[in-house]
């Protein structure tokens, strides 16, 4: 079983929005596709998966990563002078691969392009 956490999802899409796009923020409202479509991607591949990304986890996660990134209504942004290298370093060599595969599948990053 594959638990998605809300940091998994923001980091790996912000991520690949700033690898791919140069852009350092993405709304809650993309986010929550980008979301959809990794689990949907997991369960087509017979994987099991659990997407924790709850109201209070949020709030908790955005409380712990101060230092990344800046929340205003609907929009999350990386802070200046974060980088790809510290976001993969701290969030993402540590995902099972299947999950990872999920993050950077066509039809997540298709998601994530429309929104850039």
């Amino acid at each position: 079983m594959y638990y998605i956490e809300i940091e998994d999802l923001v980091t790996n899409a912000l991520i690949e929005l700033l690898e791919r796009y140069q852009k350092r923020s993405i709304s809650f409202e993309v986010l929550s596709q980008y979301g959809d479509i990794v689990v949907e991607h997991l369960v087509r591949n017979k994987k099991e998966v659990v997407a924790l990304y709850s109201r209070d986890e949020t709030n908790q996660f955005f409380r712990d990563y101060t230092d990344f990134f800046d929340v205003t209504e609907n929009i999350i942004t990386l802070k200046e002078g974060i980088t790809v290298e510290q976001l993969k370093n701290k969030f993402r060599y540590s995902i099972a691969f299947d999950v990872f595969l999920a993050f950077i599948s066509e039809d997540a990053i298709k998601v994530l392009k429309e929104a850039a």
